[in-house]
């Protein structure tokens, strides 16, 4: 009998191969002389003792032959809390673009993920993607439904609007984001300060200098030793 796919052998073929296997196994001497009934057997829906499977090479035998829980453990399945936990430990040592494909991962599984538009949203901006991380931080906006950290949203907004050059709209952005931070009660004070600095420069490159010189100065008062050309 020959088959030129085993991958494709059915369960009555498989039937039929197995005293043929068995038989090869007495003739060579493979089955021990004493084997006793009560011989732990598998029980998958190819029930075999344990000592037969062991000395089977799994590499020359089609995954068929093979219960799944031989194997060892299955591979854990991705969920979208596991993409943003990965894609923020990977934010951490700068590795963006991994970072990234990690909360696109979370994204194609909720795509109405926060968090993971929000992670998108660092990633693209480490990786100076601003008009692409733009619009990840205001995915995350539009689905931030008053949470607590929302504040951190409009903050990024802010950066990428600045980054692009568009002044006024980076102000108003901070603005926004100081005042969802005061309600939140989420955040640092070293997080404010950056706030503050942030609204100050997007303020001074409009020539407001009043709202400048009042947002850096709330800056200094929370940490000490910041200058509005900071980077």
């Amino acid at each position: 009998m020959k088959f030129t796919d085993t991958s494709q052998l059915s369960y009555q073929n498989i039937r039929m191969i197995l005293p043929m296997f068995f038989l090869i196994l007495v003739v060579f001497g493979m089955i021990p002389s004493s084997v006793s009934a009560e011989s732990e057997y598998t029980h998958g829906w190819l029930s075999a003792p344990d000592w037969v499977l062991a000395r089977i090479d799994k590499n020359i035998l089609p995954d068929l032959f093979i219960p799944k829980n031989l194997t060892g453990k299955s591979e854990e399945i991705p969920t979208v809390t596991s993409y943003v936990q990965e894609g923020n430990d990977l934010l951490a040592s700068s590795s963006f673009e991994a970072a990234k494909e990690s909360f696109d991962g979370a994204i194609v599984l909720n795509s109405r993920s926060f968090d993971a538009w929000l992670g998108k949203g660092y990633a693209l901006e480490g990786l100076k993607r601003y008009q692409s991380a733009l619009e990840s931080y205001e995915k995350a906006i539009g689905l931030s439904n008053n949470k607590v950290r929302a504040w951190v949203a409009y903050a990024g907004k802010g950066r990428a609007l600045l980054e692009l050059q568009q002044f006024q709209a980076a102000g108003d952005a901070f603005a926004k984001s100081i005042s969802m931070f005061d309600r939140s009660k989420s955040g640092t004070v070293e997080e404010l300060s950056d706030l503050y600095r942030d609204l100050a420069k997007a303020k001074a490159k409009i020539g407001d200098e009043v709202e400048a010189s009042y947002a850096q100065r709330m800056a200094d008062e929370l940490m000490p030793g910041y200058g509005i050309n900071s980077s």
